[in-house]
């Protein structure tokens, strides 16, 4: 099997092999409005959770060419501000989405040139504001907690 899924491209098509069977069935199991919680609804977890065990060992086991559509330098970063995106999204886009619906009401039920426009200047502005946020308050403290634990490990206490 490792060398079906080798360099050849074979994980690629592997790998979106799985992630079509995925969007099917997720599509399926959307289109019939399982109740959250019967039985059908816990039935399905498990095909859900096979597809998603073979997307992370396919990822994480074979080589795959397009890697680098995933693990480049943008996603590390986005990973690092992951927190403040979190923490900075929703105000922003509740806010100017409020703000945007004073003056054109019928915006942001449609994607009109406008909402699009919209989009894309809230997502800049999560990425810098997030950014910021980062640099100026989440990293100090992730660097006076890096202190902290160092400072208090066992190895430190039993030196002293």
């Amino acid at each position: 099997m490792p060398a079906l899924l080798g360099s050849a491209g074979g994980a690629d098509v592997a790998l979106l092999l799985v992630l079509a069977a995925l969007g099917a069935f997720l599509r399926w199991k959307m289109q019939r409005a399982i109740p959250i919680g019967s039985p059908m609804e816990l039935i399905g977890l498990v095909p859900d959770g096979f597809l998603w065990s073979a997307v992370v060992i396919i990822v994480l086991l074979f080589p795959l060419r397009g890697r680098a559509l995933y693990s480049n330098r943008f996603l590390r970063w986005l990973g690092v501000i992951s927190y403040s995106i979190y923490l900075v999204h929703l105000p922003l886009i509740l806010i100017s989405l409020d703000d945007l619906r004073r003056w054109m009401p019928e915006i942001g039920f449609s994607w009109t040139p406008i909402a699009s426009a919209w989009f894309l200047c809230m997502t800049l502005a999560c990425l810098g504001i997030s950014s910021l946020t980062y640099r100026f308050i989440e990293r100090p403290f992730l660097e006076r907690k890096a202190r902290v634990t160092s400072a208090s490990s066992p190895a430190t206490v039993r030196a002293a």
